[in-house]
């Protein structure tokens, strides 16, 4: 069976870890695996080189935003180069377009996957925030038609795309043997990374507004007040960067904030962390809060704006919602000297480890095999 995945990117993070975990465990006899993908303006990184190393082949696509016909034309292309028996598409309501591209082209199975939820966007995109109802409204006709089948990583995540469409639900999964705890690693990283005995907080995020780290900013700062050794570790990039660096100066913080850049190594930066705080504004499940729960940290994040779901182990903490910076901190800080173990286990148990996730991915490609079959 011929599956050709449409992605934002394959970076680090998000679909990118998630196609780059999943894909190279699938029955490759059985199932062949290509990704469309936008090119990372910083060159193949570690998602991509692995799933080339496991002959899976990645093309760039131009960018959606600003250049959508020419992308469009190039997916067009790569669909009447192939052929395919199934496309999985990873691009939220976008995704009704490129069903429609791959129906045109004779591709008999079409997967629609949602892995975002309850999206918000902040007060400066008012004539976004207007327009997006209607869109989605628009889309999800489409989706209605051209979708053979939906997925989602969680039900959050498929109601918000689908609404009451039927879907099936693919939890989010990670290789937790590579983020498993390891009290070695910790000593190693901390160490290279000069963290003596402070108390450490991290994130590993994209800057972008969906994250909302100004917030996560605000409540080091309080977090500070307490705990005066306290050090903050931010492993990512995006476009809110420079701002960033400009508000921890401004709140006097940035001698204690580590921006770390985009990372290969966030395992071993986890290992160093001791809480991991996501003030995000939404998202459909959350895989950094998987890695962190299998590497045994504390984790906070608001209720609501994460599903429930990804509460895998008792360490992740949602907060109520509209909690202030002050508050977290708080709560951030009770955790202090909590005894650190591999919760590896826990997050297999719940069915969000690797192994796991790419036998119910194949499950469904193997329906919708079946279903082609009878005329789909």
């Amino acid at each position: 069976m011929n599956i050709l995945h449409i992605a934002p990117s394959v970076r680090i993070g998000g679909v990118g870890s998630l196609l780059a975990g999943l894909l190279p465990r699938l029955d490759r006899e059985r199932f062949r695996c290509e990704v469309l993908a936008e090119a990372d303006p910083a060159g193949p990184g570690a998602n991509r080189r692995a799933l080339e190393a496991a002959g899976i082949p990645v093309r760039p696509i131009p960018p959606r935003v600003g250049n959508l016909r020419e992308n469009l034309r190039a997916v067009d292309a790569a669909l009447c180069a192939g052929s395919y028996d199934a496309v999985h598409l990873h691009l939220e309501e976008w995704s009704a377009l490129y069903a429609l591209l791959a129906r045109r082209r004779g591709v008999p199975a079409r997967i629609v996957h949602a892995h975002l939820a309850g999206v918000r966007l902040p007060f400066r995109f008012t004539a976004r925030r207007l327009a997006r109802p209607a869109a989605l409204a628009l889309l999800r006709g489409f989706m209605r038609r051209e979708a053979t089948h939906r997925a989602a990583c969680s039900a959050d995540a498929g109601r918000w795309l689908f609404g009451d469409a039927p879907f099936t639900t693919l939890p989010n999964a990670v290789d937790t043997a590579r983020f498993g705890f390891s009290a070695d690693v910790r000593r190693r990283t901390r160490a290279a990374l000069g963290l003596g005995e402070a108390f450490t907080v991290g994130c590993a995020a994209r800057f972008d507004q969906q994250k909302n780290l100004p917030f996560l900013l605000a409540l080091f700062a309080e977090l500070r007040r307490r705990e005066p050794d306290a050090l903050l570790l931010l492993a990512g990039d995006g476009e809110e960067g420079p701002a960033l660096r400009a508000e921890a100066g401004r709140l006097g913080i940035a001698g204690a904030v580590r921006f770390l850049g985009a990372r290969e190594d966030v395992p071993a930066l986890l290992q160093a962390m001791d809480a991991f705080a996501l003030p995000t504004r939404y998202e459909g499940f959350g895989i950094a809060l998987l890695e962190a729960q299998a590497a045994g940290l504390p984790c906070f994040a608001p209720d609501g704006a994460v599903p429930r779901e990804a509460a895998v182990t008792g360490l992740l903490r949602l907060l109520p919602p509209g909690l202030s910076a002050a508050g977290w901190a708080g709560e951030i800080l009770a955790a202090k000297g909590l005894p650190r173990r591999c919760r590896a286990e826990e997050v297999e148990a719940a069915g969000c480890g690797a192994e796991t996730a790419a036998r119910r991915l194949e499950a469904l490609y193997e329906r919708c095999r079946a279903e082609r079959g009878r005329g789909l």
